[in-house]
């Protein structure tokens, strides 16, 4: 934010940059994350709700720990069944394909 309003003010189209002076304040980070998995009796719940292909692609997330944009990006060409493994080169996220 400060470069583009610096660059406004150069081409003189602000009159200065509002954020001169300007100090942000660090966030203290107290509160450290903690994964939340699911225990073994939810995943199992989980599981036997589900069917056929649906069934595998969650089976497959709970176990490869794959990000969710990961594992929509997984075509059949990442798929090594000769040696036996799945090769995870990209992501899908929203706007990027």
């Amino acid at each position: 934010m400060r470069i583009a309003l610096n660059a406004a003010g150069e081409r003189e189209l602000i009159e200065s940059n509002l954020l001169i002076g300007f100090k942000t304040r660090k966030r203290s980070n107290t509160k450290k994350y903690e994964p939340d998995p699911f225990s073994a009796e939810e995943r199992a719940a989980i599981l036997a709700s589900l069917k056929g292909q649906n069934r595998n692609l969650i089976q497959s997330a709970f176990w490869t720990g794959l990000r969710t944009s990961e594992l929509i990006a997984l075509d059949w060409s990442d798929i090594d069944e000769r040696r036996g493994l799945v090769v995870v080169t990209k992501a899908l996220t929203i706007g990027r394909a």
